[in-house]
């Protein structure tokens, strides 16, 4: 069997080719057999969800590139998007470490052995619905319990030198946080413009830290795209302030107190983030499927690299519902939306094309911005369409 022929499937949209594979599901029964007695009763103890064994092969001029986002699509935490050859869809968990192999024979070809268990996320005691204003809401009461665990975690500057390296963190986050979502919150100016009196309050630099990752959120003229883009810009400067903690020696206790108050700084910061990262992400508009696979994957990256952090448990656990709610909303809409292909035409104008492939040439426009830089009158070539119209 050709590569070219092998079925394709993709998880959190990693691509690669499926030559075989196995699914094991069915009803969960526990038989009762009766001591001296011919008669047996089984007992139905419900569904067993699907579990796919896969062998996943990878071959491509890109190969060391399309195994490192594979890679890190199976290592990454919690569940994520599987794209079964013939079950579709599915939310699915990766079970236990998968095999990677090699040989010489089959130059730039790795074959992977994974097994996936289908999951629906935890129904106690978050039960996932998948829909936006709850992840906003989440969101929203994760960074007020986070900015208020803020003022018990962060000591105070006990010299002079402390006090410079915390309020110039302090004055970073204010900083990035008014140039990312254009200068919304006056607040994060505040962090910016008055970072040592803050520094030595810590109730106030809670209140000022809550309002600056959540104001660009209460505001219209700030867009879904900048509010993903700021957020990401706010787990970069997080990330920063954790490194700039690590780097002072623990040798004295104000040394160790600067530590710490600068891991609190970063890593509420960092938590924060990703809170906005989520509810951006589930109130961006996407055209295509693949924009969703890139959120999808985009989520899981921050919510690996948060598990890194010592987060105390409310913290964890706002992060992980978070993520599954936001996960749910993805899930939804990915489903709903078109995927892009590609196919060759010899000359026809983007109407022509739009109503030979949808009967509606109302789709011109989306034909046309999918193909930026061919002449839309006369398309011809390779061109990018849309698989289906949602």
């Amino acid at each position: 069997m050709l590569l070219k022929d092998l079925a394709p499937a993709s998880f959190r949209g990693a691509a690669f080719l499926v030559p075989k594979d196995q699914a094991e599901e069915g009803r969960n029964s526990i038989p009762h057999d009766y001591p001296g007695s011919t008669n047996r009763y089984i007992e139905d103890n419900g569904g067993t969800p699907p579990v796919f064994s896969l062998t996943c092969v990878l071959k491509s001029p890109d190969l060391p590139a399309k195994f490192s986002r594979l890679r890190r699509a199976l290592n990454s935490p919690g569940p994520g998007t599987l794209q079964h050859p013939y079950y579709g869809r599915q939310l699915c968990q990766v079970l236990g470490p998968f095999q990677v192999n090699r040989e010489d024979e089959d130059s730039g070809v790795l074959t992977l052995e994974v097994k996936f268990g289908v999951t629906r996320g935890p129904l106690f005691p978050a039960l996932i619905t998948g829909l936006p204003a709850v992840v906003s809401g989440l969101a929203s009461a994760a960074v007020a319990r986070l900015t208020m665990g803020l003022v018990k975690s962060f000591p105070l500057p006990g010299s002079i030198t402390s006090l410079k390296a915390v309020a110039g963190a302090v004055a970073d986050v204010g900083r990035t946080a008014s140039a990312a979502f254009g200068g919304v919150s006056t607040a994060a100016r505040r962090l910016a413009a008055e970072p040592e009196r803050l520094a030595l309050d810590p109730p106030a630099l809670a209140a000022h830290l809550k309002a600056a990752l959540r104001d660009p959120f209460d505001d219209l003229s700030v867009t879904a795209p900048r509010l993903v883009s700021g957020s990401r810009a706010l787990l970069d400067v997080a990330a920063h302030t954790r490194t700039a903690g690590l780097a002072v020696p623990a040798t004295t206790l104000d040394r160790v107190e600067r530590r710490q108050a600068l891991f609190a700084l970063g890593d509420t910061v960092a938590a924060g983030a990703f809170a906005g990262l989520a509810e951006a992400l589930t109130v961006a508009p996407y055209a295509t499927a693949e924009a969703v696979d890139v959120a999808e994957t985009a989520l899981a990256s921050a919510y690996g690299t948060l598990q890194e952090l010592p987060l105390d448990a409310t913290a964890a656990a706002d992060a992980l519902q978070l993520f599954l709610e936001a996960s749910a909303v993805l899930e939804r809409e990915e489903v709903r939306l078109p995927r892009i292909a590609t196919l060759t035409v010899n000359g026809f104008p983007a109407s022509v094309l739009a109503y030979e492939l949808y009967d509606d040439p109302s789709n011109a426009p989306a034909l046309v911005e999918l193909n930026l830089g061919q002449n839309p009158t006369l398309l011809d070539g390779a061109v990018t369409v849309l698989e289906r119209v949602a």
